[in-house]
């Protein structure tokens, strides 16, 4: 499925820049996800009954 071409290339390049951030922050969020499931899987982790 593609879209039409807007006839504004400013509009167009902010669709781009805008494409590029999502995409980044997805990595950012997948990379994120990934550091806390490795840290759980090295790390002891201790739950104490009084912070809860």
């Amino acid at each position: 499925m593609t879209r039409p071409q807007d006839s504004d290339p400013t509009k167009a390049v902010e669709a781009k820049q805008r494409v590029l951030d999502d995409m980044l922050l997805q990595k950012q969020q997948r990379a994120l996800v990934s550091f806390q499931q490795s840290m759980k899987a090295k790390l002891p982790i201790t739950i104490r009954r009084e912070l809860l």
